[in-house]
């Protein structure tokens, strides 16, 4: 019996993990130059509760520069609950930045998904400035 016990309990916590982490979005982020060769961000995720009573109908994306960090405030809120991509062009060049995302209905928002790291590119350095003053003398 008190092996029986204890297989119960350890699959019990084995299938709460499970349920917990369920609830949590997939969230991928990468970082590309923009259109200006400045930084940008682009995350992805996978909707979740897309129908039904417990429909999401919208996704709130929050960003931080520490682990655990990230705003209580939302960067952005996406009114819908089929886009699940965003891009982030306010960033700054060679920072770390830490993502997460909800999702939220008129029963309130879920927890954060799992959290997403990435480092913004550096952009290659300005040419210099040609020379000036050139002047040609004959021999």
């Amino acid at each position: 019996m008190k092996k029986f016990v204890i297989a119960f309990l350890l699959l019990l916590a084995v299938s709460l993990h499970a349920a917990d982490d369920k609830k949590k979005k997939d969230l991928g982020a990468k970082s590309t130059p923009g259109p200006t060769g400045t930084p940008q961000v682009t995350l992805n995720w996978t909707v979740s509760n897309t129908a039904g009573a417990n429909a999401a109908t919208s996704q709130q994306v929050f960003r931080g520069t520490t682990s655990g960090g990230e705003s209580t405030t939302p960067i952005t809120t996406i009114n819908n609950n089929t886009t699940a991509t965003y891009i982030d062009t306010t960033v700054a060049a060679a920072t770390t930045y830490y993502y997460t995302v909800k999702a939220c209905n008129s029963g309130g928002c879920s927890v954060p998904s799992n959290e997403a790291t990435v480092t913004t590119l550096t952009p290659p350095p300005t040419p210099p400035n040609p020379p000036t003053n050139v002047t040609a003398t004959p021999q």
